[in-house]
């Protein structure tokens, strides 16, 4: 069964876990979320996966605005960045259960 779930606070996260756990398809929607934050619309860097959001918050922080005080200079702080996004897309492509691998997933044959 398919189950779509508002939010993932306190109650809709451990809802999505247990029927996760039994053997459902959960899905999350933010959308309510966003149009809290965002009562006229949603700015599109909201709907990138979270790992290239915080690859630009590095690469804002670190290089364009400085903030990595003495211990990471700007050209480190790019590195970093750039390090982070590699590492983090590297991760995700390798998970089992990434989403795209579903479309490549292979169906058993009926004997």
């Amino acid at each position: 069964m398919r189950i779509g779930i508002l939010g993932s606070g306190l109650m809709g996260g451990k809802l999505g876990t247990l029927f996760a756990r039994a053997g459902h398809d959960v899905v999350f929607s933010y959308a309510r979320q966003r149009r809290m934050f965002f009562p006229d619309r949603s700015p599109l860097h909201t709907y990138l996966p979270a790992n290239l959001q915080h690859c630009g918050v590095l690469l804002w922080d670190l290089t364009v605005m400085g903030r990595g005080g003495p211990e990471f200079g700007r050209l480190t702080g790019t590195a970093y960045a750039l390090a982070y996004l590699w590492l983090s897309t590297k991760r995700e492509l390798l998970r089992k259960d990434a989403r795209w691998r579903v479309p490549f997933a292979r169906v058993p044959r009926e004997a």
